[in-house]
């Protein structure tokens, strides 16, 4: 067992540390990687080297952890901008993080933006690489709509909860997006992952709070966590007519 205090500088005073996931194949002893998607304007992505305890504020002035300046949503019917300071929806940079089950890459997603973006895992566990360098192996994976947590099956197909249209969407290998579940009790789905045959994900109602409705707390209970099978890869020939 392992317990790691994030000191300044790695933490800020407008801190938000939020998703995190542990590549065991990457360093002496694996490294964790945590997504802070800040109160303010500061996001970035934290790495520990577990052997060491070291952690690290990588890629803070890379716009793929940014929040996008004029995003907007539109959530259960309402239009809602990302204003700085006065932002009317939860919004932030860096956030939803998810690893391949090989542990190669590691993808992630600022919680204001629709784009998706990876990194080579070894890179990121490198101390040696300059904040330059990581930025330049940076791959735009293309738009995955608007998304708070993400996570890999273990057949490396991603799900990206998508708090737009109250869906959680299934991103497959070839990069084609399918709804994996959708209904509307699912307001806000947040927190994600994946076991060998189910996917589970909280649903935290979070544009209903007092702080973007001029005071008024709209979130009503039951507060739910969810969860649906893991679908099985299709027949081989199923899936050489697809690619095909």
């Amino acid at each position: 067992m392992h317990k790691f205090l994030l000191k300044s500088p790695v933490m800020l005073p407008d801190s938000h540390m939020n998703d995190l996931r542990v590549a065991l194949s990457a360093g002496e002893q694996g490294t964790v990687f945590v997504t802070d998607s800040s109160f303010g304007m500061k996001p970035a992505l934290i790495v520990v080297d577990i052997a060491t305890g070291e952690a690290r504020r990588v890629l803070a002035e890379h716009p793929s952890v940014q929040a996008e300046t004029g995003f907007m949503a539109i959530i259960e019917g309402e239009p809602r901008r990302y204003i700085p300071h006065r932002p009317q929806l939860v919004s932030g940079g860096a956030d939803g993080i998810a690893l391949l089950p090989d542990e190669s890459r590691l993808y992630y997603a600022p919680l204001t933006s629709r784009r998706l973006y990876s990194l080579p895992t070894e890179a990121l566990a490198d101390r040696s690489l300059s904040d330059k360098a990581l930025g330049d192996l940076v791959r735009d994976e293309g738009e995955k709509g608007t998304a708070d947590g993400l996570c890999f099956d273990r057949h490396a197909r991603l799900y990206t909860t998508n708090y737009e249209h109250d869906c959680i969407l299934r991103r497959d290998p070839d990069g084609s997006f399918t709804v994996a579940v959708r209904d509307a009790r699912l307001l806000s789905p947040d927190g994600i992952c994946a076991t060998r045959d189910w996917i589970y994900c909280t649903l935290g109602q979070w544009n209903r709070l007092a702080s973007f409705n001029d005071g008024e707390n709209r979130r009503r209970p039951p507060y739910f966590l969810i969860r649906f099978p893991v679908e099985p890869l299709p027949p081989l020939s199923a899936q050489s007519d697809h690619s095909g």
